[in-house]
């Protein structure tokens, strides 16, 4: 996938909205944005819409390139339904209820999901690479996951290059 096209026809676009229909430009700085880009590179390589098969053949629940299981899916919209912020997902990405094949096709409802998740966190986004990798290790992954904050710092690195070789 062009990374280029993805971050300034999708992501960034997505949360500009979110965060127009909000009034909290903090939906889409800077900081977010990266974050949200890196965090799907880290989970998918932009490559996977369904979760790949373990070692043991099965295949986990996460779906889109941002990797949201159901579970994690049902508490994102519980958390915008408590926060009044359903309209502005409706505004935002067309759509008032949650819908898992939307995790799979619609790449704008994807990294909106990814941008919630992150929003319900207290702390204050990252602005550096190595403190993105522990946020994104504490709050995405989790201790139980298997990505490491060196794999997220080199697969961060790694995005960043193919963006600056990819044409918009």
């Amino acid at each position: 996938m062009n990374m280029r096209q993805l971050r300034e026809l999708i992501v960034a676009p997505t949360l500009t909205s979110m965060a127009y229909h909000t009034g909290q430009p903090g939906w889409a700085s800077d900081a977010a944005i990266e974050l949200v880009m890196a965090t799907g590179y880290t989970e998918s390589r932009y490559e996977a819409v369904r979760q790949y098969a373990r070692r043991d053949g099965r295949r986990g629940p996460a779906r889109g390139m941002w990797q949201c299981e159901p579970r994690t899916h049902r508490d994102y919209w519980r958390w915008l339904e408590k926060k009044d912020l359903i309209t502005a997902v409706e505004a935002t990405v067309g759509m008032d209820s949650p819908d898992l094949d939307a995790l799979v096709f619609d790449l704008r409802y994807q990294c909106l999901m990814a941008r919630v998740h992150y929003r319900r966190i207290r702390a204050p986004l990252p602005v550096d690479q190595r403190s993105m990798a522990l946020y994104w290790k504490k709050y995405y992954n989790s201790h139980l996951g298997a990505g490491t904050v060196e794999g997220f710092m080199r697969d961060h690195r790694r995005m960043r290059s193919l963006e600056k070789r990819q044409l918009l």
